[in-house]
């Protein structure tokens, strides 16, 4: 104990305690540096840890030198320093002062002070400092030129040549305890998601890995064991699958993944990482992610910058396991009813989960099923967009102005700055190629749609919009052509005979539209939605041809299956289209009324969402069919309820301008009809415009106006114009015939008498009057001009 004590007085007289204090805080300050050179150049993360360790090295140096420095200091002379003018001359001795002790035997060791003074002296500390710092300096360069060059095992798969940078990757099914099913998925799925963060690579989505096991006549469900992985890889011209493993150790996981080249199964890379618990679970699969990125070839930078995975989606494994199964319900068995339902789960556990709120958004968007929830879920999204990726962060932006709140320039910029985060963003390409439909650059749009099919040609989505793009362009030989190349790359796909039918019913071949409606009901017998798409499609074509009563049995079908579905909105629309086909078509508006007041009876409105409630198409109905009083009161109701939520869009847009045009036409107000009709939206829907303002001409008794409007909506080419077809196309082309015949304009007369009869040729014998009528003024026009 008193050599403890007498070391403690020794250190204080020596001032140790502030060289110690110094030297700390000079290491804290150049850790602090070393990790920011680190993040902004991209270093290894070792590269602190060997900082860290010299630093450590050096503690004792120091320690050691102030200690006998000190004592020089005190009590002799520092050998770097030269003689003062107050030393003693050589051989003389002062008074007072012992002889020195004779020398040392020859042979002995020099171990006095003198030699220690040479060894721990302030010079060699700072010179032993430096060259250990610049030795650090030398192998951070040397390993940075042997990973960027790919040379040795620091060399990156890239660098090497194994992997083309952007190279597809298929991530299998990871392998995992039989008695946690669930338990596997959610790693593969979490995995993914992450690893698909890369800009090194490009992740193969669910929804393309089961086209593919499609077109290799497998179920979608298939489980994707590494071997079927490869197989699928090699025929997609994919180059890598990463095989993974996840097993239970205790409270604990254990982690691996293997990146296999697709050809002949050669590990390239592999890494393990282990997890203490549940809550460690989501960390280790990123960090398990992000080592084979590193291994791969992605920037240590980036992978700095990279949000860890638990930001990016959810600290809830539950939450996580919810959504992984949504995917897989999406991806692989088609389900997207299903999905919802785990979505909805999933957002319930994390109501900060984006990435799951945008998922539930856009299911409901295509399955066009309650759109206030479908708003809601985007708004959540965007309110949380911090907890995801830069491209997934953008992408959210752009579809909640999109859907959301209808500023599409905003959405252009929020696209355009996902593609400069990533130029081969297939989603970003799809979407703004959608914007700019929805703007009415059908160019712009196409451009788009062929860059996504060129990055991956693989999603269904850009040919789809491409079909309907091409028409919008007058392209429709281009438009078969792609759907051509769509059936034969999606055999089995519902969306090959869903895009067939809309393509060639709104390009006029009926036929050919009904057998790939009936290929539908055929196929997806248990599939509610597709069910009810396939009886309303039947309804069209029957309906534009004049087959009236095969029209309504088909929609009386479809209304029986929305009933069944327990929604309210569909169940109501579904009614709607056939008030409208019996207003439209039959020209009966008693009959039209008695079926909408019928369902209104059995499914009253109250009881649907308020922006869902179709208030405008009911305030046309009963405005055409003459019942102002009640035509007026939907009206007040859609601005009152709807209009305020509707933030632009356009399906609310063109319908609310249409009703408003339609009830001021009703009470004799024509000119307030026709600027009512003007506001209708021409670069979402021009036919629907013309149709609009042909129709308030002719009410207003301007048929020079109404011919018109009318010759551009019969002529103008639009992908979707079946809908309108199926309800104005006859009327229109015999409407055409009389007022071009009033206007003594007889050979657009004859065009369109001859359309008129062409189309209606075979009608419901209640129609057969108006064929014969148009039939006999038509051949009257021939005889007449010989």
């Amino acid at each position: 104990m008193s050599g403890i004590r007498k070391l403690i007085r020794e250190a204080h007289r020596r001032s140790l305690w502030q060289i110690v204090i110094f030297y700390i805080a000079a290491s804290w300050v150049v850790l602090q540096v070393a990790e920011h050179v680190a993040d902004q150049f991209g270093l290894p993360e070792w590269t602190y840890g060997a900082a860290v360790l010299l630093l450590l090295v050096g503690f004792p140096v120091v320690t050691a030198t102030a200690f006998v420095q000190e004592g020089v200091g005190s009590g002799g002379k520092d050998p770097d320093e030269s003689d003062s003018e107050d030393a003693e001359p050589a051989g003389q001795v002062s008074a007072g002062t012992a002889v020195a002790p004779a020398a040392a035997p020859q042979g002995s060791a020099a171990v006095g002070p003198a030699s220690q003074h040479r060894l721990f002296t302030w010079r060699n500390a700072i010179v032993g400092g430096v060259a250990a710092f610049a030795l650090l300096g030398l192998a951070l360069g040397s390993f940075l030129f042997m990973r960027s060059a790919g040379i040795g095992s620091a060399g990156t798969l890239v660098a090497k040549g194994v992997l083309d940078k952007k190279a597809r990757i298929i991530v299998a099914d990871f392998d995992g305890p039989e008695d946690e099913p669930a338990l596997p998925r959610t790693v593969t799925e979490a995995f993914r998601i992450d690893f698909g963060e890369s800009p090194i690579v490009r992740v193969a989505e669910p929804s393309q890995v089961a086209a593919a096991l499609e077109r290799m006549q497998r179920a979608p469900d298939t489980p994707l064991d590494p071997e079927l992985a490869r197989e699928l890889a090699i025929r997609e011209g994919i180059a890598a699958v990463i095989a993974g493993e996840v097993g239970t150790a205790g409270s604990g996981y254990l982690l691996s993944a293997r990146l296999l080249d697709a050809q002949d199964g050669a590990v390239l890379a592999s890494h393990r990482e282990t997890a203490k618990n549940a809550d460690d679970l989501v960390p280790a699969i990123d960090r398990l992610s992000k080592r084979l990125r590193e291994r791969i070839g992605e920037s240590i930078v980036s992978l700095g910058e990279s949000a860890p995975l638990e930001r990016v989606t959810t600290a809830s494994l539950e939450a996580l396991e919810k959504y992984s199964e949504a995917e897989f319900a999406i991806g692989h068995e088609g389900n997207r009813t299903r999905a919802i339902a785990l979505l909805e789960e999933a957002v319930a556990l994390d109501s900060t989960f984006a990435m799951a709120h945008r998922k539930l958004g856009i299911a409901l968007y295509i399955l066009r099923e309650e759109r206030t929830r479908q708003v809601e879920q985007f708004k959540k999204a965007f309110d949380h967009r911090e907890r995801l990726g830069e491209l997934e962060r953008y992408i959210t932006e752009a579809t909640y102005y999109t859907y959301g709140t209808g500023e599409l320039e905003k959405a252009v910029t929020a696209y355009q700055n996902a593609l400069a985060e990533d130029p081969e963003s297939h989603t970003a390409l799809n979407n703004l190629g959608l914007v700019y439909q929805a703007l009415g650059d059908d160019e712009r749009a196409w451009e788009y749609y062929q860059r996504a099919l060129e990055v991956d040609s693989t999603f269904s989505n850009p040919y789809t919009n491409g079909i309907f793009t091409l028409i919008n362009l007058d392209r429709a030989d281009d438009a078969r052509a792609l759907h051509d190349r769509m059936t034969s790359n999606f055999p089995g796909n519902p969306g090959v005979s869903s895009d067939g039918w809309w393509l060639y019913g709104s390009t006029g071949d009926y036929e050919t539209a009904a057998g790939h409606i009936e290929n539908l009901r055929r196929e997806y017998p248990g599939n509610a939605f597709l069910q009810a798409e396939a009886q309303s499609g039947l309804a069209a074509i029957a309906s534009v041809e004049g087959h009236l009563q095969v029209a309504e049995q088909h929609l009386g079908q479809a209304i029986d299956i929305q009933r069944e579905r327990e929604l309210a909105a569909e169940f109501l629309n579904a009614a709607l289209d056939l008030a409208w086909l019996q207003l439209a078509v039959a020209g009966d508006p008693t009959a039209a009324i008695r079926t909408l007041e019928a369902a209104l009876e059995e499914q009253p409105i109250e009881g649907v969402q308020p922006y869902e409630r179709p208030y405008a198409s009911m305030a046309s109905l009963y405005a055409r069919a003459g019942q102002v009083a009640t035509a007026t009161r939907y009206l007040d109701l859609m601005e009152t309820e709807v209009w305020p939520l509707a933030n632009g869009d356009p399906d609310v847009q063109w319908l609310y301008f249409r009703a408003r045009g339609d009830v001021a036409t009703a009470r004799g107000n024509h000119d307030q009809g026709i600027i009512e009709y003007r506001r209708i939206d021409s670069r979402y829907c021009p036919i629907c415009r013309t149709s609009a303002l042909g129709h308030g001409f002719d009410r207003a008794g301007v048929p020079d106006s109404a011919v018109v409007y009318m010759d551009a909506f019969a002529t103008t080419p639009r992908g979707a114009r079946i809908q309108a077809d199926r309800l104005f196309l006859g009327g229109t082309y015999e409407r055409l015939g009389q007022l071009y015949d009033e206007l003594g304009n007889l050979d657009r007369a004859v065009e369109y008498y001859a359309k008129f009869t062409e189309l209606w040729v075979d009608a419901d014998e209640e129609l057969q009057p108006r064929v014969q009528a148009a039939q006999t003024r038509l051949e009257e026009i021939v005889r007449e001009r010989g």
